[in-house]
């Protein structure tokens, strides 16, 4: 169903099942944490919202089955979805790399609470920009297939303008760190500024 609504460029629809996951994601786990769950509640929290949520989706998109298999095709398929599959696998590894740190040198909780403070505030810009840009133009540039010389040189403008944007983006961040902290967080976590003004810096 998201495919499908990528491929229609229906980002309002898109828009509105990611808050739908967020919602479901914190409702679920919230309720599990009340149940009694205790730290099963981030799993358990995970997996009923997709079920709720896919069920919900294949009900309002209702994408097309076709009842032929169309084994054919399939090699065109398996072969750029192992790309995919590649690409997706550097990725998820990358943004666990700091996870696995903590867990092999054996972080004290302290710190493990003052570095996640600390990410995840500093990564919003790269979120806000990235994540919501490629739901944007990675279908956009799906319809210029059979225009691959306007696609290649509108990928390219698209890396400029999300490159002086996000370095931007990030180097303020950077710079307003403590003042952002000082400002809405807690005393406790103003050893997290420096770690966010690191990270920010890192991210350019």
């Amino acid at each position: 169903p998201k495919a499908q609504l990528s491929r229609e460029l229906r980002f309002r629809a898109l828009s509105v099942v990611a808050a739908a996951e967020v919602c479901l994601l914190n409702f679920f786990t919230l309720l599990f944490a009340v149940l009694g769950f205790g730290a099963y509640s981030l799993v358990v929290s995970t997996t009923v919202g997709g079920v709720v949520l896919t069920g919900a989706l294949w009900w309002w998109v209702k994408p097309p089955i076709a009842s032929k298999l169309h084994l054919n095709r399939w090699r065109y398929l398996i072969g750029d979805s192992m790309q995919l599959l590649a690409s997706e696998f550097g990725r998820i590894l990358v943004d666990q790399s700091d996870y696995m740190m903590l867990g092999l040198f054996h972080i004290s909780d302290a710190l493990v609470g003052v570095y996640n403070v600390g990410f995840r505030l500093s990564i919003q810009i790269l979120r806000l920009l990235m994540v919501n840009m490629t739901t944007i133009l990675f279908p956009a540039f799906t319809k210029l297939n059979d225009r691959p010389e306007q696609q290649y040189q509108g990928f390219f403008k698209a890396q400029r303008i999300l490159a002086l944007v996000g370095i931007s983006g990030c180097l303020l961040q950077a710079a307003t760190a403590e003042a952002f902290a000082h400002l809405f967080l807690p005393e406790k976590w103003y050893s997290s500024i420096l770690v966010m003004q690191i990270l920010s810096l890192g991210m350019t």
